[in-house]
């Protein structure tokens, strides 16, 4: 995706400790979560629900 086509969305980026999902997050980022996304509820209520309350909507996400 070119820049352009990520002005305005929201996205979210899983696995983003190291190699490309930390590039990915260091390009997209505005607000970091901490999550355990082994605990589906732990994913959606602080990541998800963070995206949600911040910026009133989810655009994107991927596993990296």
């Amino acid at each position: 995706m070119t820049s352009a086509a990520l002005k305005d969305r929201v996205a979210m980026v899983f696995g983003s400790a190291t190699g490309i999902g930390a590039a990915c997050a260091r390009t997209l980022a505005a607000v970091a979560t901490r999550c355990d996304v082994s605990a589906e509820a732990d994913v959606v209520v602080a990541a998800v629900g963070q995206a949600e309350t911040e910026f009133g909507r989810l655009n994107i996400g991927d596993v990296a």
